[in-house]
């Protein structure tokens, strides 16, 4: 009598962690995608920046 139960307790629980497991993958994705553009942004701004500099100093020490 005992047995039988377990199974129906797997299935009750099983849609609700699936639907958690699902919106937590979309929120990774999402969020990795969002820190890989920011990262991108950072870098490309750090870039220009950088190249700026460099070219300010170039043109007064040329």
């Amino acid at each position: 009598m005992h047995k039988p139960k377990a199974p129906e307790k797997d299935l009750n629980t099983t849609p609700k962690w699936a639907a958690r497991i699902r919106r937590l993958r979309r929120l990774v994705r999402r969020a990795r995608s969002a820190l890989i553009r920011h990262m991108l942004r950072g870098a490309a701004s750090a870039l220009g920046s950088t190249l700026m500099a460099w070219l300010t100093w170039w043109a007064t020490h040329r």
